[in-house]
């Protein structure tokens, strides 16, 4: 029940105006906090994706040899031949 009572007592106790400013002056520096930490969060998952895209070329180029890679490929024409649609493929790991 105190802790309601804090801004009322606040009010009737500080000048006027000084917890009004106080709690502007607050929810400015809390709006500023809640930007920077959104940028901050925007920039790690950038850095993360392109991190794990490296990562993901590597291993793929790195995980089938000349000749298999010649295989796929060779499969994925004859595939295409048989169809109007495109051949994708995944390599899940």
């Amino acid at each position: 029940m105190l802790i309601e009572l804090m801004p009322v007592i606040a009010k009737i106790l500080l000048p006027v105006g000084t917890y009004e400013e106080k709690v502007q002056l607050r929810e400015q520096i809390e709006k500023e906090l809640t930007r920077n930490n959104h940028q901050r969060e925007l920039s790690l998952k950038e850095i993360y994706n392109q991190t794990a895209f490296e990562q993901d070329a590597t291993f793929i180029k790195e995980f089938f040899t000349a000749s298999q890679k010649a295989q796929i490929v060779e499969a994925i024409r004859t595939a295409e031949h048989r169809t109007s649609g495109e051949v994708r493929v995944f390599v899940e790991s």
